[in-house]
């Protein structure tokens, strides 16, 4: 018989694991205080965090595998832990976006430059929200209205108008620096109240027209 030190009950020899360096050649904790303090070593956060490090590869791997045989019942899961954790979902999100703002900004950033290069319909709206926002910012007026709202139409509906405009060789494959511009025909810059630059910003005022016309004609009106 020996006494386990850490339980501090008297067991079978058979129940401790063999120790050579020890005097009696056996373990000082028994076998089931062992598998205790193992069992509470491999749950701590500091064990798991080292292990996925260590094995992050072959977790994923066996993460997926699982998803793609166990399809409905992790769908079925996910649904559940969503709404039973809206809360802790949001709030790990914004810790999440706060500590890798950069490199979000970085996502977005050349997200959207593919997105302006490939389609034409986000480039139009991103033109179109920008060009206001600065209209409003440079006459110090507070814009009150969204963009579609101001527009009086989807963009979408804004697209069809322009290409109904077009003149010949104009394509959205030819929209940008050097090729033809989506200009105001009334100009935003010409608005006397917040009222003139909201009517302005309709998409009725809006026209395509080659990057040299456009340059030429500045503020004017034509």
């Amino acid at each position: 018989m020996k006494k386990c030190y850490k339980c501090n009950t008297e067991k079978d020899e058979f129940l401790f694991h063999k120790n050579k360096s020890k005097s009696d050649g056996l373990a000082s904790e028994c076998k089931d205080c062992r598998r205790g303090s193992s069992k509470k070593r491999k749950q701590s956060k500091e064990y798991q965090k080292e292990y996925y490090k260590k094995n992050k590869d072959k977790l994923k791997r066996r993460a997926t595998d699982y998803a793609k045989e166990n399809k409905e019942k992790v769908a079925k899961y996910q649904k559940k832990y969503r709404a039973d954790n809206k809360e802790k979902i949001e709030e790990n999100r914004k810790v999440w976006l706060h500590e890798n703002r950069d490199k979000v900004r970085e996502y977005f950033r050349n997200r959207n430059k593919k997105r302006k290069k490939e389609d034409p319909l986000f480039l139009l709206a991103y033109q179109i929200r920008k060009r206001t926002s600065t209209a409003f910012k440079r006459a110090s007026w507070k814009k009150d209205s969204s963009n579609k709202d101001m527009l009086g139409c989807s963009f979408e509906e804004a697209k069809t108008h322009i290409e109904s405009l077009f003149t010949d060789g104009m394509s959205w494959k030819n929209h940008g620096l050097r090729g033809w511009h989506i200009d105001h025909t009334i100009p935003l810059s010409s608005a006397k109240t917040k009222e003139d630059m909201v009517k302005l910003c309709h998409y009725t005022n809006l026209q395509p027209l080659w990057w040299w016309d456009n340059l030429s004609k500045g503020s004017k009106h034509e």
